[in-house]
């Protein structure tokens, strides 16, 4: 299994329990950032011990092609996580369609990298995984991560009412989709 993929600037890499702490140092950085356009936390994410669990529990879905998460450093800085990007919800057979999140350090934005690590991506789970259609659900006020989807050639789909729980509510969001034209 392929653990590293690269682009100009970045290295996007499937990581295993042992980069607990850097990950839960990544979430923790970002809390308040990320916290308003994230669903809402299982009781002890911001723990060393979940994230060592969770890491564990991805790598190996990632193993048996049911998920894939790539975190991003930058190649100046191969040690740093700046950002993420999760493809999951597989589903196979005749769909072949999955869902994909992403975030980028707070400290990082700006800069293009979500954009240039989810173009990478997309060319992995079409390429690798072979999947037919991507889908992204964002919330109607982060017209930011919509931009990324508009230039990485997304097409707004519609409205997934009531998809999404956050801070104990639930919320409308946009639902955006890329398919796979080389498929």
């Amino acid at each position: 299994m392929r653990t590293l993929y690269t682009t100009d600037r970045l290295l996007l890499k499937i990581l295993d329990e042992r980069s607990a702490t850097d990950v839960l140092g990544f979430y923790n950085l970002n809390r308040d950032y990320f916290e308003a356009w994230e669903p809402d936390r299982v009781p002890g994410f911001y723990t060393e011990e979940f994230q060592k669990m969770n890491l564990a529990y991805e790598y190996s879905q990632i193993k048996e092609h049911k998920m894939l998460r790539l975190w991003i450093s930058e190649k100046s800085a191969p040690d740093v996580i700046i950002g993420s990007i999760s493809f999951y919800n597989f589903i196979k057979g005749s769909m072949m369609s999955c869902q994909v999140g992403y975030k980028i350090d707070r400290y990082k934005t700006g800069n293009g990298y979500a954009t240039e690590s989810l173009d990478r991506a997309i060319d992995i789970i079409f390429g690798v995984y072979h999947m037919h259609r991507i889908e992204a659900l964002v919330h109607p006020d982060n017209k930011v991560s919509q931009h990324i989807l508009d230039k990485l050639h997304f097409v707004y789909e519609g409205c997934a009412r009531s998809s999404v729980k956050m801070d104990g509510i639930w919320n409308d969001h946009m639902r955006y989709v890329l398919i796979n034209l080389a498929d």
